[in-house]
């Protein structure tokens, strides 16, 4: 008897009982949610699934045909619209380099900031360590190392804002 069995069922485990019931997959059909057919894939005029795609290494622009008086407004349009999409993913990518990335590439890059940053740190954790010693309690020093930590999170914090102002003002 199988482990998972009850007493009344066949034994699954030997050759004799088991039954091999071939399953017929037609792998032709595709199934699946990514199946349905795109417009780009080419599968309703009978090309192939994935065509070949070609890379050129060189990157040209083909020409622009001289453009009607009609078709002008539309150009300016057009630049108008790229200049203000240039100007918002400007914007956003600025943003972005307000984060960690920007604080660690000022950290490496600016050796000022990294020196402040140094001695924020050194600071909060010697003053916390006088302060322990003089009050008499540095028995208690692991149970309040929190204190200086929070301290030197917030004094590098501040010391990488003012970094980034004074690099944003030049």
């Amino acid at each position: 008897m199988g482990r998972h069995s009850a007493p009344d069922e066949p034994d699954l485990d030997t050759a004799e009982t088991t039954e091999f019931v071939p399953i017929a997959v037609d792998l032709a059909v595709p199934h699946g949610r990514h199946s349905h057919p795109d417009e780009d894939t080419g599968e309703e005029t009978g090309e192939d699934a994935f065509p070949t795609v070609e890379l050129d290494i060189l990157d040209v622009q083909p020409e622009q045909p001289p453009t009607a008086p009609d078709e002008e407004s539309d150009d300016g349009r057009t630049q108008k619209k790229a200049a203000k999409q240039a100007a918002k993913s400007e914007r956003k990518q600025a943003r972005r380099e307000s984060g960690t990335r920007a604080d660690l590439r000022m950290l490496r890059q600016n050796g000022a900031v990294r020196a402040q940053a140094l001695a924020a740190v050194i600071v909060s954790f010697l003053l916390y360590t006088i302060v322990m010693v003089v009050i008499g309690h540095s028995d208690l020093y692991l149970q309040w190392v929190w204190v200086p930590i929070v301290a030197s999170g917030f004094l590098v914090g501040l010391v990488l804002d003012l970094g980034h102002r004074r690099a944003n003002r030049s």
